[in-house]
C-alpha cells in the first residue's frame, strides 16, 4: 500500500458542505487522501483523485466508482459488503498503520446517527495508538485522548470555536482537572452517563485539561 506517513484526510459518505470541505482540505499541507465509499463524491465533484479508495461499492455512485478506477494514481482497496468493520474503520486503520499523523476525518457526521456514533467510537483506536485523529465538520472538531498523553492545552486564538465539551468514552474519566475555563474542575470524575462536561468556554487565553485515567473525548464547537 503506497500510503505514506504525514497528514492524512479521510472523507466519508456523511453530510458534507462541499465549499467548507474543499477549503478545509486545502489548508492541510500535502495530505494523503482516502475516500471511503460514498466519500468519493467529494473528490469527483472537485476533480481531485484520492490516493486510496476504500469501498465495498454499496453506496457510492457507479459513475464515480468507474471514474476512480480509471485513475491510475488512485489505489483501490476493495471490501466485501458483509464484514465486521465499516469502511471508515478500515481506512483509519490503514492510515494509522502507515504512520499518518494527524488524521482528519470529514464527511463522518450527519445523516444516519448510527454511522456518526460509530465514527466517534473508532477515534479510540487512534488515541490508543498515540495518533491525533480529528473528526471534523463545519461546526465541530473532536479528538479523543487516552491516559498517558500529555496535558491538553486549548488556545483561544487557535480554537475551532468558543465552546468546548468533554465526554467520558467507554467508562469514567478520573482525576479530571480543567484550568482557565469558565467552569473549572479539580480532580473530578466524569461519567459516561452525565452531561457535566458539556458546553464550557474560555475564561483565559489558554485552557489546560488533564486527567488520570480513562478515554476523554474533547469536542470544540461553534454556532
Amino acid at each position: 500500500m503506497r500510503i505514506s506517513s504525514g497528514p492524512c484526510v479521510i472523507v466519508g459518505g456523511g453530510s458534507l458542505d462541499m465549499e467548507w470541505a474543499k477549503k478545509y482540505v486545502e489548508e492541510i499541507p500535502s495530505p494523503m487522501t482516502i475516500a471511503c465509499d460514498k466519500g468519493i463524491s467529494f473528490f469527483f465533484e472537485n476533480n481531485w483523485c484520492p490516493d486510496l479508495f476504500v469501498s465495498d461499492d454499496d453506496s457510492a455512485d457507479p459513475e464515480m466508482i468507474d471514474w476512480a478506477e480509471r485513475k491510475e494514481q488512485a489505489l483501490k482497496h476493495p471490501l466485501p459488503v458483509h464484514k465486521d468493520v465499516t469502511d471508515s474503520e478500515e481506512a483509519l486503520q490503514i492510515a494509522i498503520e502507515a504512520g499518518c499523523d494527524p488524521i482528519h476525518l470529514i464527511g463522518m457526521t450527519g445523516g444516519r446517527l448510527d454511522h456518526t456514533i460509530g465514527n466517534i467510537q473508532i477515534l479510540r483506536q487512534a488515541a490508543d495508538a498515540g495518533v491525533h485523529a480529528y473528526l471534523v465538520d463545519e461546526y465541530s472538531r473532536a479528538l479523543m485522548v487516552c491516559t498517558g498523553n500529555k496535558e491538553i492545552v486549548l488556545e483561544r486564538e487557535k480554537a475551532y470555536g468558543k465552546y468546548f465539551s468533554l465526554f467520558a468514552i467507554g467508562g469514567q474519566v478520573a482525576g479530571l482537572t480543567i484550568e482557565g475555563a469558565e467552569y473549572p474542575l479539580k480532580d473530578a470524575i466524569l461519567f459516561g452517563s452525565d452531561s457535566l462536561g458539556v458546553s464550557n468556554q474560555f475564561e483565559e487565553d489558554e485552557v489546560r485539561i488533564s486527567f488520570e485515567s480513562g478515554h476523554l473525548l474533547v469536542v470544540e464547537s461553534r454556532d
